[in-house]
């Protein structure tokens, strides 16, 4: 890799921690299951794979995904 495809990569991670911090209602560094669904939301407009979601799917992709990502990140392993 290359020095600019490593400040491109940092940069890009950097702005979605930014945009995940926003989503933060209480500001005490944890996302809820609604926060990160409001996340994924906004998020699907602005990602190219997903601008052709039909919007009747829309709505079920996003409860998938917020679910798919609370069970990966669940630290206290609950399931």
């Amino acid at each position: 890799r290359t020095f600019m495809e490593f400040v491109v990569r940092h940069i890009a991670l950097t702005q979605s921690r930014i945009n995940l911090g926003c989503h933060d209602a209480d500001a005490d560094g944890w996302l809820e299951e609604a926060e990160i669904f409001e996340f994924v939301g906004r998020s699907v407009s602005t990602m190219s794979a997903l601008r052709s979601l039909p919007p009747e799917f829309a709505q079920h992709y996003c409860e998938i995904a917020t679910r798919r990502f609370m069970f990966a990140h669940d630290a206290k392993k609950r399931g």
